[in-house]
């Protein structure tokens, strides 16, 4: 008997890492069998246990996606932009409501920066969908996303229940229990402490957001190398002064990741968004492992930081492997810059990185920012012969 209740407590751990799974595993079926995007990858997944966890996210999520829909559109219509270029305005246009909502009403706090900084992105991600989409095509995506996201809140609700709050232990996702999750305290079900933020503020997350952005941007238009995903960098570099612990679990949950999505890949011909479901998939039982195993990194911040190590991994694996040692260089010295950027004005916590800063940790900061530099040297030196020899060309 006691051993049933210990496995029924294992299972129960994992909320909200069920919820993605569920989630990502019928947006794999739903996106490999039709071609619909369902919004995003992770939207619909993610856009749920976000509504448990606070019911404003819902609203707020439908009024920030219309408003950016219609921008889009409009930004659309009268420039030229696409591709890459129309994803990172989509980003910054989906963000203005949100961002704005905050400032005035804190109305998209959510209690946790990293939830907060995701929730802002959200909107932008679901309209460039959606506009990648034919039009005859949107509401069938939009019936079957909506479908999806009400399901996977009445899966997230029904675990979330006094039942099993009194068999709950320390976990990957016991924040759905927390007395901060909404859907704990609708249904009676609260158990374990508060979940704590992270040291940096999210006005300042938009900012790193921006400025990872920009950098990411620079780096592919001049010498055509994609960093770590556009978000996944300042994410983890802010997460780095909570916890110095989430740097060892993004490498090693994205070293899985990418070994597991790339056998798949092999095996399957499986690409494109139902791959990346997968590789999301296992990271997220990869983050469960993790949290079996040990505490050092737990709630929403070994949420966010294996669901970024699965985005990570995909983006790797995109990556010709001729460019993939400049492209994890010139991440590392993103987010080797970053992290020392926002030490300069941010004082991390005490299990954070240079909370305390230490020989090796330089050492090591100093090394990866001259890899970087290293790299940048190489790469404009190519560019400019490549630039050269069609001068030359022309010329003749």
């Amino acid at each position: 008997m006691q051993q049933m209740q210990i496995l029924e407590g294992d299972r129960v751990m994992i909320a909200a890492a069920l919820v993605m799974i569920v989630g990502l595993a019928i947006g794999a079926v739903v996106t490999h069998m039709t071609g619909l995007r369902l919004g995003g990858v992770i939207v619909a997944p993610l856009l749920a246990v976000y509504s448990l966890y606070s019911f404003v996210a819902l609203p707020m999520f439908l009024i920030s996606g219309a408003i950016a829909y219609c921008l889009v559109g409009i930004i659309r219509a009268r420039t030229l932009i696409y591709g890459r270029q129309l994803l990172l305005t989509s980003l910054v246009v989906g963000a203005i409501t949100p961002i704005t909502a905050h400032v005035i009403i804190s109305s998209w706090s959510l209690g946790i920066s990293e939830m907060a900084f995701f929730g802002a992105v959200l909107p932008g991600i679901t309209a460039y969908n959606y506009h990648k989409l034919e039009p005859e095509d949107r509401w069938s995506d939009l019936a079957l996303s909506g479908g999806l996201v009400a399901g996977l809140i009445v899966f997230g609700a029904a675990i979330v229940n006094p039942t099993v709050a009194t068999q709950l232990g320390s976990g990957l996702t016991s924040v759905l229990f927390t007395p901060g999750s909404d859907i704990a305290a609708f249904r009676n079900a609260i158990q374990g402490v508060p979940s704590s933020g992270g040291v940096v503020g999210q006005i300042w997350l938009i900012v790193l957001l921006g400025f990872g952005l920009l950098i990411s941007e620079a780096a592919h238009s001049r010498w055509g190398v994609r960093l770590g995903g556009l978000v996944a960098v300042p994410l983890l570099a802010t997460m780095a002064l909570t916890n110095a612990w989430t740097v060892g679990v993004y490498v090693i949950v994205l070293s899985a990741t990418f070994t597991a999505i790339t056998a798949i890949n092999r095996l399957t011909l499986i690409y494109g968004r139902a791959l990346l479901n997968l590789g999301l998939i296992v990271s997220m039982m990869s983050g469960i492992l993790i949290a079996s195993a040990t505490t050092t990194v737990s709630g929403f911040t070994l949420f966010f930081v294996v669901l970024l190590s699965g985005v990570g991994a995909y983006n790797f694996h995109r990556v010709a492997p001729a460019e993939r040692f400049e492209s994890l260089s010139l991440s590392a010295g993103l987010f080797a810059s970053l992290l020392v950027g926002v030490r300069l004005f941010i004082d991390p916590t005490a299990d954070g990185l240079l909370a305390d800063p230490s020989v090796p940790e330089i050492s090591v900061i100093v090394s990866v920012l001259v890899l970087a530099a290293y790299c940048v040297w190489t790469l404009e030196q190519r560019r400019m012969t490549v630039a050269k020899h069609h001068a030359r060309g022309v010329s003749a």
